[in-house]
């Protein structure tokens, strides 16, 4: 289990890389409505342990909006990196 302050420093690129090097898999990734945002993305990578049991799921988070008037333009106003729930795989409910 990584220290997840460490992660933030980085650039995406590299934390990406650095959490792949360290054994987290990353899963498909979940995207949500949102009250504040139009829709949220979340990219989680997981780490299982040797008995393939759950031991971290830590998830790049991407806030975006739609243009106003509504169009077709989509842009991202907030990433961030954070800890997710431990739930299985086929479980989706990530509840930002």
């Amino acid at each position: 289990m990584i220290i997840l302050n460490y992660i933030k420093t980085m650039s995406w690129n590299a934390a990406t890389r650095f959490l792949l090097e360290e054994g987290y898999i990353e899963e498909e990734y979940v995207e949500q409505t949102h009250d504040v945002y139009d829709r949220v993305f979340t990219y989680p990578y997981v780490l299982y342990n040797e008995a393939s049991q759950l031991i971290d799921r830590i998830g790049h988070v991407e806030y975006g909006i739609f243009e106003r008037p509504p169009g077709d333009d989509f842009e991202i106003v907030k990433m961030e990196w954070v800890r997710l729930p431990m739930i299985t795989a086929n479980e989706t409910d990530l509840q930002l």
